[in-house]
C-alpha cells in the first residue's frame, strides 16, 4: 500500500469519529437480543438505570467473577447479552463507578428478561412522549 492511499484512508477513518451514523452503530442491540426487534440506546444511560436499579439487583443472579472480566465489563456484557452496549449497567449494578473497581469477587448479573423488560419500558416511554410532541 503506498503512503498516499494510508493517507486518505487514515483521513477517513478519522472522520468516522464524528460521524453519527458510526456512533449510532456502536450501541445498536440487534435483533437477537430483543428477538426480532432492535433498539439504540444512549451511553450513559444513568438516569434510566437509576429508576430501575432495586429492579435489576432483584433479578440479578450472583456469580463468581471470572478473572478474564476484571477490569472488563464489556467482556462480559458481551458474553452475556452479546453486545457490549450493557457494560454500564454491569458497572452500575455491582456499585462499581469505574472499570478499575470491577474486581470484584462475586457479581451481580441481571437476567435477560430482566434487561428486556427495563429496555421496552424506556422505548414505550420514548416513543410516547415523541408521540406527544
Amino acid at each position: 500500500m503506498s503512503l498516499s492511499k494510508i493517507d486518505i484512508d487514515s483521513k477517513n477513518r478519522s472522520i468516522e469519529l464524528y460521524d453519527l451514523e458510526f456512533f449510532r452503530n456502536k450501541y445498536l442491540i440487534h435483533d437477537d437480543f430483543f428477538k426480532g426487534g432492535s433498539a439504540t440506546i444512549d451511553n450513559p444511560y444513568i438516569e434510566l438505570l437509576a429508576q430501575n436499579y432495586d429492579f435489576l439487583r432483584q433479578n440479578s443472579v450472583q456469580a463468581d467473577l471470572d478473572k478474564k472480566y476484571i477490569f472488563r465489563p464489556d467482556y462480559l456484557a458481551y458474553d452475556i447479552y452479546g453486545t457490549i452496549s450493557l457494560w454500564h449497567m454491569l458497572l452500575f449494578v455491582n456499585n462499581c463507578f469505574t472499570i478499575e473497581e470491577f474486581k470484584l469477587e462475586k457479581v451481580y448479573i441481571p437476567t435477560k428478561g430482566a434487561v428486556r423488560q427495563v429496555l421496552r419500558n424506556y422505548i414505550k416511554n420514548d416513543i410516547k412522549e415523541v408521540q406527544e410532541e
